[in-house]
Formats: C-alpha cells, sequence, structure tokens
C-alpha cells in the first residue's frame, strides 16, 4: 500500500473544508430529520473518495538487474514511475521506520510512501541488502540540503501565530467554537514538529 504525502494533505484540506461546510448548512436546514443525515452522508462519501484519491497498490517486479514498478489500476490513478538499477540505488528514505518514503539514486529521487506492511517488509528488507544503501528520514533530506534551519524558523513562526490565533478564539469565544478545534490541532502537530527539528539540528 502507498499513501500518497502530497494527496494526503490536499485530502486533509478538502476534508476540513467539507466538515466546515456540513457546520456551516446544517443551522439553515429547515426540518430536523434532515439536520443529521446531511453532514453524515456528506462526509462519509467524502471520506471514501478521498481514501480512494491518496491510497495506491503498487507492484514492484524484479527484472534481472532492475526494479520495475506498476500501479494497479483505479479511478484515481498515480504517476508511473520510472524503473531503476539496483546498484544505482544510493539512499532510503524511512521515516520513523515504518514508511519507506523515497528510493534515491545517482541520478533521480523515486517517490514513493509504502507503508512497511505485508509484502511491503520484504521488498524494504530486500533494498536493504541488496544495495547496502544509507538509511536516512526526510528530516535528514532536508539537513543534507541545507533547508532544515529554514523548516524549524518557519515552522516557530507559524507556531506562534497558530498559537496566538488558538488564544483570540478562546478569550472571544471561548470553547464553543468549532473552529478552535482544528485550530488546536494544528498547534499540537505543529509543537511537535518543533521537537523533532530541534532534535535533528542538534544532531
Amino acid at each position: 500500500m502507498v499513501v500518497n504525502q502530497r494527496r494526503v494533505l490536499l485530502s486533509i484540506l478538502l476534508f476540513t473544508l467539507t466538515l466546515l461546510g456540513c457546520l456551516t448548512i446544517v443551522p439553515v436546514v429547515d426540518k430536523a430529520l434532515f439536520k443529521v443525515p446531511i453532514p453524515i452522508i456528506c462526509t462519509a462519501v467524502v471520506s471514501f473518495s478521498l481514501y480512494r484519491f491518496s491510497i495506491g497498490q503498487l507492484i514492484v517486479r524484479i527484472d534481472g538487474s532492475r526494479l520495475e514498478f506498476f500501479w494497479k489500476k483505479k479511478f484515481f490513478n498515480f504517476s508511473k514511475i520510472d524503473s531503476v538499477e539496483i546498484n544505482a540505488i544510493r539512499k532510503l528514505v524511512i521515516d520513523n521506520d515504518q514508511v519507506l518514503q523515497k528510493i534515491i539514486t545517482v541520478d533521480k529521487v523515486i517517490t514513493l510512501g509504502i507503508r512497511k506492511t505485508g509484502d511491503a517488509i520484504g521488498f524494504i528488507e530486500f533494498l536493504s541488502e541488496a544495495t547496502n544503501a544509507k538509511t536516512i528520514d526526510s528530516w535528514e533530506v532536508w539537513a543534507e540540503k541545507g533547508l532544515l534551519k529554514i523548516a524549524y524558523i518557519a515552522n516557530l513562526i507559524i507556531l506562534i501565530l497558530v498559537s496566538a490565533l488558538a488564544i483570540f478564539f478562546i478569550l472571544t469565544k471561548g470553547f464553543s467554537s468549532h473552529i478552535l478545534y482544528f485550530v488546536l490541532g494544528g498547534v499540537i502537530q505543529l509543537y511537535l514538529y518543533h521537537g523533532v527539528i530541534k532534535g535533528k539540528l542538534k544532531n
């Protein structure tokens, strides 16, 4: 199973907008009979569609000294992945020892997002043993490009702004605002990123 990060981010945005739309529509619906089913149905349909949009099934075939990639066809197809020479693989980008995000070769970067489950476990182990590739995570990729400090400063600024926004909502609307819960969720995620990036900078 492959999770496309860009599609996931877009899906989160669309899901949030859908949820906010449902919360806006419900108060203006006249009949109480429809107040509950409308948001439930809309949320369910959007959630299923976004799941199908973000998740793909990747088939990997070893053809001699090459890796061949094929997507299992679906309505929201992913971009084609070019084949790669096994001995050209230099780095494996694995986050939290769970997700193979990228395969970096001498001349290209292959973005995947393969979760370490089922057959994927054997595939990742094969890559590690057959290539002697260096294993790093996404933050180390940023560090190699000299972007980690910039990411730290940008995350800190956004964290401060979002925290200020959360305080503003609490002071003006109390804890009754639906938007506040999304803002607080963003604060928590940004704070976690802050700790991770800070730790990487120290290393």
